[in-house]
């Protein structure tokens, strides 16, 4: 999933937080008695009873901006260092070896590329290949047709033929790809992270030194990471 859907996710989630709710009904709550506009017995008419509305709504605004400015540097930091990994990725693809180079999977429909994934090899010992699931996309108005899980089931076919298995991390950010790897038969598994963090420093295909901006906290949203593994064995 793109890292600007992740924002949209990221804002609709901490606007439920109920920090911000408990903030929203105070703000609302001063607003209202500064100003005497709860409704009275005195005043005629029932419109005397809808004159909090306006407040309760106007104190909203400034509170999702506020989320939207608090969250949108960190995906957009995270988008570069996407953009960068996967045209790192895309450059290696044709100049490495085969065994070592990235694998990338482009579905097109009427000649417009409408998803990808690329699997990059890891360097792990095990008994058999190991393939990091580095990213994986489909353009939302093609999600219900089930694009997605027919672009991962060619992902996973292909691994297959290698005797592979696939390891992947996903968050609450990432809803789409968490239904698609389900639908699929990938497994949770926490020792994947481990393993995808050491080979995505190893690597270093995102230009990032010393952090990872994934692995970064958001302002009042979960982030905990979900490690998954297709398993071979």
């Amino acid at each position: 999933m793109s890292a600007m859907e992740q924002l949209a996710i990221a804002n609709r989630k901490s606007y439920l937080h109920p920090l911000l709710i408990s903030i929203w009904v105070a703000f609302a709550s001063v607003t209202i008695q500064v100003f005497h506009l709860w409704p009275t017995n005195s005043a005629p008419g029932w419109l005397n009873y809808l004159s909090p509305i306006p407040p309760i709504a106007g104190a909203a605004v400034p509170l999702l901006l506020a989320m939207d400015w608090l969250h949108r540097p960190h995906f957009e930091e995270m988008l570069k260092f996407r953009i960068k990994a996967f045209t790192n990725a895309t450059l290696l693809s044709g100049c490495q070896s085969s065994s070592t180079k990235p694998e990338i999977l482009v579905m097109e429909y009427k000649k417009s590329p409408i998803g990808c994934a690329v699997l990059i090899p890891c360097a792990v010992k095990n008994t058999r290949p190991c393939y990091r699931l580095a990213h994986f996309h489909v353009d939302s108005p093609y999600r219900r047709a089930g694009v997605g899980h027919d672009l991962l089931s060619r992902v996973v076919q292909d691994s297959a033929n290698a005797n592979a298995d696939i390891i992947t991390v996903t968050s609450p950010l990432t809803p789409y790809v968490t239904e698609c790897l389900r639908g699929v038969k990938f497994k949770p598994d926490q020792e994947a992270i481990r393993t995808w963090d050491t080979e995505k420093a190893t690597d270093g295909l995102d230009g990032q030194v010393g952090k990872d901006i994934e692995k970064e906290k958001v302002f009042l949203v979960d982030t905990q990471r979900m490690g998954w593994r297709l398993s071979r064995s």
